[in-house]
């Protein structure tokens, strides 16, 4: 039964080190690799979800411009990916047709104008 310990031993190490412990190295490798890579003018996403260019990259911390006249000053630990240029201005177009000044917003202007009484007597 002393050899079988063993066995078993080694098989839950090995177990460990694939499913988690490799894994794990692996992100955390490519994630540093991200963050030293990162350039002033990069679209990004944080691991909040907020999307954004950046403005300025520091040693800790990045600016991100995520509107007009707003800018976030985030951890670099806090950038979770990069994305191809290019991809905010399709997001920003994508949500100028559809978005407040949109159909929807006509539709309800429409049905507005139909249910006002008018002037007539």
């Amino acid at each position: 039964m002393f050899p079988m310990d063993f066995l078993l031993i080694g098989a839950f190490i090995a177990i460990f080190y694939f499913l988690l412990w490799r894994p794990q190295s692996k992100r955390r490798k490519e994630h540093q690799a991200l963050m030293g890579g990162l350039a002033k003018g990069d679209e990004v996403v944080t691991s909040g979800g907020v999307v954004g260019t950046l403005t300025k990259v520091e040693d800790d911390f990045v600016k991100v411009k995520v509107g007009r006249d707003v800018e976030l000053r985030v951890q670099k630990q806090a950038i979770s990916a990069t994305l191809p240029k290019g991809t905010l201005r399709a997001l920003e177009d994508k949500s100028d047709k559809g978005g407040r000044r949109g159909k929807a917003g006509q539709d309800a202007k429409e049905d507005e104008a139909q249910t006002q009484p008018s002037g007539d007597g």
